[in-house]
């Protein structure tokens, strides 16, 4: 719905999943170079991080560690309620599939913590 000469939330995921991510590709198109492969290499779920509805200030962020999840902070120095302030790639690495996948997601949204800074 929407035509916009940037990188897209949606796309995130070529971060892990891809020879070459949107943000490589954007800058190899304004660069006048020529793109790199789009294939996917390994399929990849992305969940966006939220910042909780119960505060709003600094916070710390707690994400089970894994060799195949993938965190990445947007730099924020506040979580807002309900407002994106990250993102987490989830690769399938060993061709397990997507329902372990989903599975996994489902996992990490239980154990991922953001909660208020301690001062």
């Amino acid at each position: 719905n929407e035509i916009a000469p940037r990188v897209h939330n949606s796309g995130h995921h070529t971060l892990q999943s891809g020879d070459t991510s949107q943000f490589e590709q954007h800058l190899r198109a304004i660069l006048g170079m020529n793109l790199g492969e789009v294939l996917i290499k390994s399929p990849t779920i992305m969940y966006n991080i939220l910042g909780p509805a119960t505060f709003q200030g600094e916070y710390n962020v707690l994400c089970p560690k894994k060799n195949n999840i993938f965190l990445k902070m947007y730099g924020k120095l506040e979580s807002k309620p309900q407002r994106k302030i990250g993102h987490i790639n989830i690769v399938d690495k060993d061709n397990s599939g997507m329902n372990e996948l989903l599975t996994q997601v489902e996992d990490l949204k239980k154990n991922l913590v953001i909660e208020p800074k301690q001062t």
